[in-house]
C-alpha cells in the first residue's frame, strides 16, 4: 500500500511539473487599447487638434522625438503605443505571442496643432489590421 501511495504522489508530482502555464500581460498605453481608426479619425483633425487636447485624451505620449525637416523647420512627433503579450511555459521552453498590437503617432506643426498621424491596429486573434 505504501509502494502504491508513493507511485501515485511521484505521478502526479511528474504531471503537475510537466503541465505548461500561461500569462497575459499588456504594456504600453492603456487608453489606446480599445480605440478604432474611426474614432481617432473624429477626435484629432489635422490643423485643429492640439497638444493639450491630446494630452487630456490620452495622457502622456510612449516616445516623444523632434523632426526637423531641410528647410529647418521643427516639429514634434508623439507616439502612443500598446501591446498585450501573452506568455506560455512549457517545462523546456517559453513562447511568446502577441495578441494585440496598437499604436499612434502624431505630428505637431511649430503652431502646437497637429499635422499629420497615422493609427495602426494589429490583432493576430481576429487576423485584422488596419491603418
Amino acid at each position: 500500500m505504501r509502494k502504491v501511495s508513493l507511485l501515485l504522489i511521484m505521478s502526479l508530482s511528474l504531471i503537475v511539473g510537466l503541465t505548461g502555464c500561461a500569462a497575459t500581460r499588456s504594456a504600453g498605453n492603456e487608453k489606446i487599447a480599445h480605440l478604432t481608426y474611426e474614432e481617432v479619425g473624429q477626435r484629432i483633425v489635422k490643423g485643429k487638434t492640439t497638444k493639450q487636447e491630446v494630452l487630456d485624451w490620452l495622457g502622456s505620449p510612449t516616445e516623444t522625438a523632434v523632426l526637423r525637416s531641410t528647410n529647418e523647420e521643427e516639429s514634434e512627433m508623439w507616439v502612443y503605443a500598446y501591446a498585450r503579450v501573452k506568455a506560455v511555459r512549457a517545462p523546456f521552453y517559453v513562447s511568446m505571442t502577441t495578441q494585440a498590437r496598437k499604436g499612434l503617432s502624431l505630428t505637431f506643426g511649430e503652431d502646437g496643432t497637429v499635422s499629420r498621424f497615422t493609427f495602426s491596429d494589429k490583432n493576430p486573434e481576429e487576423g485584422k489590421a488596419t491603418q
